[in-house]
């Protein structure tokens, strides 16, 4: 493919203790000097694109550094027993901290309520199931200074060069919201000749669940509320977008090629489960896979029907898909479910040799794209 028409786009999927493997390829770009069009990333990679956009400012690789740094934050006893231990105690200051006063609380108020069901549901007296409503779904608190939350969304619209796409997902209305910068606005615009679907507060026109937003302090922090914190009357109703899309393919299809960065691989190593860990982990295994494979099968099918020449040609001779190419970079390590607990500069090293190998050149984004006349 000619390097003046080959776009590209990272997707990248965040996955906790796994986030490292993002962080790795990030930097095999930044030393390769390969720029996309587009990056979309969900969950933890939204710290790295914010750490990357800024060391691609200054031209200078420093990721792995800064990875390092967060490891000896949270792992001083280079122990996994006593890590874990200083973990759940204190939590990741500055990240979350356990719910401790919160948690109790919770529990108050759901024995309340687990006492007030059983005296007043005669008809209903499942006992074993009440007890267990008392046991709270909220362990950690959220510890992210508002501050955070701003510098990001501040940096992510201020980005003119790269579009950027990332996500959360609200389970009471059971829409996913993917926030868009204005460069990827325009350019997801300029690929459907719609621009106007893509404004705030539109919904996708062919995932009629999905709805498009502006990115702001309260969208990066509803993109970073993990299961572990609960609902609260003052978080709202959002959760992590991993946990729906772990991977935003659909919105990087202008690309011609995508470099898909997945922080697991897509079977299962090793004898089938045994013990809870690794059921645990199996289970989040399977749910990001079988997310990620729709979308793919999607990219996969329309490039068989375009080989097939089965679509249409508008009046100069072109179709309106073209093919992509997929470039997976996944995880071979298996870490299992207490490697999601703590980063590995091992993990960086394995993604970062990878992607040194299998990164190549592509157009460079030197010119915002000009916004459509169409309104």
């Amino acid at each position: 493919m000619d390097k003046q028409t080959n776009k590209i786009a990272f997707a990248l999927g965040g996955l906790a203790g796994n986030n490292a493997h993002g962080a790795g390829f990030l930097e095999a770009a930044l030393k390769k000097r390969v720029e996309p069009t587009m990056i979309s990333f969900t969950s933890g990679q939204i710290l790295w694109v914010s750490r990357y956009l800024a060391s691609r400012k200054v031209e200078s690789a420093q990721l792995r550094k800064l990875l390092a740094e967060d490891i000896e934050q949270i792992r001083p006893f280079h122990s996994p027993d006593l890590d874990l231990a200083k973990l759940s105690l204190w939590g990741k200051p500055g990240v979350f901290r356990p719910a401790g006063p919160a948690y109790v609380a919770d529990a108050w108020r759901n024995a309340s309520q687990s006492l007030r069901h059983l005296l007043m549901d005669t008809r209903d007296q499942f006992v074993a199931r009440r007890l267990l409503e008392v046991w709270p779904c909220r362990l950690l608190v959220p510890d992210f200074p508002e501050s955070f939350f701003a510098q990001i969304s501040d940096a992510f619209n201020k980005e003119d060069k790269i579009g950027l796409v990332f996500n959360s997902y609200n389970p009471h209305d059971g829409c996913e919201r993917v926030y868009l910068n204005e460069q990827a606005r325009r350019l997801l615009g300029q690929k459907s000749g719609n621009p106007r679907q893509y404004q705030a507060g539109h919904p996708s026109s062919y995932r009629k669940r999905t709805v498009y937003e502006a990115i702001t302090p309260e969208a990066v922090r509803d993109a970073l509320w993990l299961y572990q914190y609960g609902f609260n009357g003052e978080s709202g109703d959002f959760l992590d977008g991993a946990y729906f899309r772990q991977i935003i393919l659909s919105e990087l299809t202008h690309a011609d090629t995508i470099y898909v960065i997945r922080p697991l691989f897509y079977h299962w190593s090793g004898d089938l489960p045994q013990n809870w860990p690794e059921m645990e982990d199996l289970k989040t295994k399977v749910s990001f896979n079988g997310c990620y494979a729709g979308e793919r099968h999607q990219i996969e099918l329309v490039n068989k029907l375009l080989k097939a020449d089965a679509f249409k040609h508008g009046a100069d001779g072109k179709s309106k898909y073209h093919h992509i190419h997929l470039e997976e970079i996944e995880m071979k390590t298996a870490r299992g479910f207490f490697g999601y607990v703590f980063e590995d500069l091992a993990v960086f090293d394995e993604a970062y040799e990878t992607a040194m190998k299998r990164l190549k050149g592509g157009i460079k984004t030197e010119q915002p794209v000009a916004a459509s006349s169409e309104t």
